[in-house]
């Protein structure tokens, strides 16, 4: 029992001195190309630190290589990837059949203006039966 403790001991001391050391380093590693800007050093390690702690927390919560992926060959997802991989082209369908339609009524009210005399001045009357036929 007391070796097992030991060893935890010594390994918790040398893993907070790995820790210091690579500090140490790290902080005149920045010193060479900050030079006297202190505050540039301080954010900078305190980001280096904070990026460290976020990796060491994902690595922690995210299980690693042993987590379970998406099973494909299940039934439900298999037809939700079918679903999925569908919409984006239903919703560019939908669109593009909205902007043909909008073109389709711009052309006939081009070609109400060409052909129908006067009708820009306002002394002419439009033709409402085909600009209803196509909405």
């Amino acid at each position: 029992m007391a070796r097992r403790i030991w060893s935890g001991a010594v390994t918790g001391f040398l893993l907070a001195a790995n820790g210091l050391l690579v500090l140490y380093i790290t902080i005149n590693l920045f010193k060479l190309y900050y030079g006297d800007d202190w505050e540039g050093l301080f954010k900078d390690i305190t980001s280096y630190g904070l990026g460290g702690s976020s990796m060491a927390l994902f690595g922690r919560v995210g299980g690693g290589i042993y987590t379970k992926a998406a099973n494909v060959g299940a039934d439900l997802v298999f037809i939700g990837l079918i679903v999925g991989a569908m919409l984006p082209n239903w919703f560019s369908a939908m669109t593009v059949k909205s902007v043909g339609s909008a073109a389709l009524k711009v052309e006939e009210v081009h070609r109400q203006f060409n052909t129908i005399p006067r009708l820009m001045e306002g002394h002419a009357k439009h033709d409402t039966r085909v600009k209803i036929s196509i909405s």
